[in-house]
């Protein structure tokens, strides 16, 4: 979450962004993780508070990367272009991203307008989008009351200057104006699969990314495992079988690992310790689950921030068959409420799901 460190911060680089003239080059390095960083209330009558408060409510629903972010653009003062909107006269303004969306609800790949809150880029979205987006997953009534007076005080106000940087503002014309995708998603995925070829898989990248709340996640890789499966079900001998899921930046949430990896053993050997997987998924825990059992992936922060991935590792009983499925993407996590979460994040709750399937394959 943002924090006064993080406001000081962005503030100065406003003041620096206004001195910038026709001899100024600008860079802007954006990453994931961009938006909490960056967070900085648009107007004074929203309080750094109100403004966390908003964001913890829009992360508890199983909202869109890009809806989530919708919100932040219109109680922001640097998201949805407005960043750009600080170097008028800077003589070329140049972006350097590392994509953290690999897909939003417009089925769109590293969305631009999306990454960080797009500070630097062009955005059609207006604060009627915002309000709807709040409205739409029943947290409108739940906002601070100075967040929900700002955005219908600004709502359907032409002209407005709090508005977001429209795409065809001139500001962001090609000649001194450029944004250069630097990596992503898709390039983190090849890295896993080039990975499990090395340890004899034959490696398949997922097209289709991971989107949509982690449950119906846990389903469709569940369906794969089991398709394969059931094409060896004449083994006389059972398949090995394991799901890695981590989060390319190193830490999943708020647990204190990456992700976790788990076989068809994880749940009898948590039994064993008497640790109850069901118990730790029911309660959002499943950080606490996966660091006690020891099978937790302790990476610490990576220093980047590509999404989410998640590995199917298949082998026959003999070792001949050996196939990896690597998908990529982000998930969401729909939580009870705002105080009802453990320790966990949407990687080690997929992976605890997964480990849930798995184990019916003993039986």
């Amino acid at each position: 979450m943002p924090n006064e460190e993080g406001v000081r911060g962005v503030k100065r680089m406003i003041r620096l962004l206004r001195d910038a003239d026709e001899k100024t080059l600008v860079i802007a390095t954006i990453s994931g993780g961009g938006s909490a960083l960056m967070g900085v209330p648009a107007d004074d009558s929203i309080s750094l508070a109100d403004y966390c408060h908003t964001c913890a409510l829009l992360l508890s629903v199983p909202a869109a990367i890009d809806e989530v972010n919708c919100v932040r653009k219109h109680i922001d003062l640097t998201k949805g272009g407005r960043f750009r909107k600080c170097a008028p006269n800077a003589g070329a303004f140049v972006t350097l991203a590392v994509s953290d969306v690999p897909v939003c609800s417009s089925g769109l790949s590293d969305d631009p307008s999306v990454i960080a809150s797009g500070p630097t880029i062009g955005d059609n979205s207006t604060f009627a989008d915002a309000k709807a987006v709040l409205t739409k997953f029943h947290i409108w009534d739940s906002c601070p009351a100075s967040v929900r007076a700002y955005l219908e005080r600004n709502q359907g106000v032409v002209g407005t200057t709090n508005e977001t940087l429209r795409p065809d503002s001139c500001l962001l014309r090609s000649d001194i104006s450029q944004y250069v995708m630097m990596s992503n998603n898709d390039q983190a995925m090849r890295c896993a699969a080039d990975v499990a070829r090395s340890l004899g898989y034959d490696a398949e990248l997922v097209p289709q990314k991971i989107d949509g709340e982690v449950t119906q996640v846990a389903e469709r890789l569940w369906k794969a495992t089991s398709e394969w499966v059931q094409q060896h079900a004449n083994s006389k001998a059972a398949p090995s079988i394991a799901w890695v899921c981590f989060s390319t930046d190193g830490v999943d949430g708020n647990s204190g690992c990456a992700g976790a990896v788990v076989t068809t053993h994880t749940v009898s050997d948590g039994a064993a310790n008497e640790l109850y997987l069901q118990d730790y998924v029911q309660r959002h825990d499943t950080g606490t689950f996966f660091e006690a059992l020891g099978v937790g992936l302790q990476t610490g922060p990576t220093g980047t921030n590509v999404a989410d991935v998640a590995v199917v590792l298949l082998a026959s009983a003999d070792g001949n068959e050996k196939k990896a499925l690597v998908y990529g993407g982000e998930a969401t996590v729909q939580l009870p409420g705002l105080h009802s979460r453990g320790r966990g994040g949407r990687n080690t709750h997929l992976a605890a799901l997964g480990a849930l399937k798995l184990a019916t394959l003993n039986s």
